[in-house]
């Protein structure tokens, strides 16, 4: 599965949500489509409750809930999946009525993970890219951190203090 942090529509603020990619074209909104499964499958009676508490709006969080969370959107997928494929891919509805399936021409991506704890890069680690940059490729991998910050904001902060 592939997950992505999206908005609806053509909105640049608001809330963001969580997807899965079903195709090259289309994502699901995780949350309204586990509701679903959740009233359909599991005869869950409030269904959008435990839905929130797995799929939160933020792709942190959503990890954070760990093999639970991970569970459920294997099982919404699949039971979304023959019912789009059915319907020739076009517009599925939630329990309230909410677009379950949309377009990625339709949406407005944002970074998968908004905030990151920490970054882990590899330096060097293709052979063509230190070919590019004219280095030897090296012989062990080297590894580095990168900050979450941007360089503008961690000298604005330090002026700060």
């Amino acid at each position: 599965m592939k997950f992505a942090t999206f908005m609806p529509g053509s909105q640049k603020l608001g809330e963001p949500t969580i997807g899965v990619l079903l195709d090259e074209k289309s994502i699901l909104n995780l949350h309204p489509a586990a509701a679903l499964y959740l009233k359909e499958v599991e005869k869950e009676k409030k269904p959008y409750l435990p839905a929130a508490q797995l799929f939160p709006g933020d792709m942190g969080a959503f990890l954070g809930q760990g093999e639970e969370a991970m569970k459920l959107a294997r099982l919404t997928v699949d039971f979304i999946i023959p019912s789009w494929r059915e319907k020739e891919k076009k517009i599925l509805k939630g329990l309230r009525r909410e677009t379950l399936v949309f377009s990625l021409s339709k949406i407005v991506l944002r970074a998968p993970v908004p905030r990151p704890g920490k970054i882990i890069a590899m330096g060097l680690n293709f052979h063509d890219h230190a070919l590019e940059n004219k280095l030897p490729p090296p012989r062990v991998s080297r590894g580095f951190f990168k900050s979450p910050i941007s360089p503008h904001r961690a000298r604005r902060a330090s002026a700060l203090s």
